[in-house]
């Protein structure tokens, strides 16, 4: 943190607003990966007001997003609605389909956590729509494993695990090591409510093995 608050510094003393607001953005993120979450919402507050001043639609989508995000990882779920709505309603202006798919699936995972399953059912599918029409396959396998983590909170698990063999598939497909790790690790908690111990050991054992291939910072 020492060297983006020497950056803060610097963008202060030359009186610039855009370097000001990014270096709030990174000292937010900054404390957000340190788990003080009452600072990250501070920094990333003064972010997105000083866009707003700015105007600057980019970088309100960011905004947005991040705010919506430290509010999800508070369990603060209608704020981060509310919030991540905002930054949907940004990348539908700028014509970014990949934000925008990535903010329907937030915002399913937050009615999902409410357990308004009807709300968050309509907006995977939505995700997924979008990811499909511009071959996201990344954010496929993710959105495949979100909503299958949703169904199988609703206890539907047959098409829970439906959903997490399609976004297992692309992640394999395709080398997507943190996806295949996500989607291994849900399949296992499906097969723990299944009462299957044998189909458990095994997504257990594979979530294992591209755990340890996963480098982490």
């Amino acid at each position: 943190l020492e060297g983006m608050f020497k950056a803060l510094r610097a963008e202060e003393a030359i009186d610039n607003p855009t370097g000001i607001a990014e270096a709030y953005n990174n000292i937010g993120v900054g404390y957000y990966y340190l788990k003080d979450y009452d600072k990250a919402t501070e920094y990333l507050l003064r972010a997105l007001e000083l866009q707003k001043e700015l105007g600057t639609i980019t970088g309100l989508q960011q905004g947005y997003n991040n705010v919506g995000a430290i509010f999800d990882f508070q369990q603060k779920y209608p704020e981060a609605i509310e919030t991540y709505e905002k930054a949907l309603s940004i990348s539908r202006k700028l014509g970014d389909r990949q934000l925008e798919a990535s903010n329907l699936a937030n915002i399913g995972l937050a009615y999902s956590k409410l357990e308004d399953f009807k709300q968050a059912d309509a907006l995977f599918e939505q995700s997924i729509a979008v990811r499909e029409a511009i071959d996201d396959k990344n954010g496929l396998a993710h959105s495949y494993t979100q909503f299958g983590e949703s169904l199988r909170s609703q206890k539907r698990f047959a098409l829970a695990e439906t959903y997490l063999a399609k976004g297992l598939k692309y992640a394999e497909e395709n080398g997507l090591k943190l996806a295949k790790r996500e989607t291994y690790g849900s399949l296992a908690e499906l097969y723990l409510d299944l009462n299957n111990p044998k189909q458990e050991a095994e997504q257990l054992r594979k979530y294992i093995a591209v755990n340890d291939t996963i480098i982490t910072v």
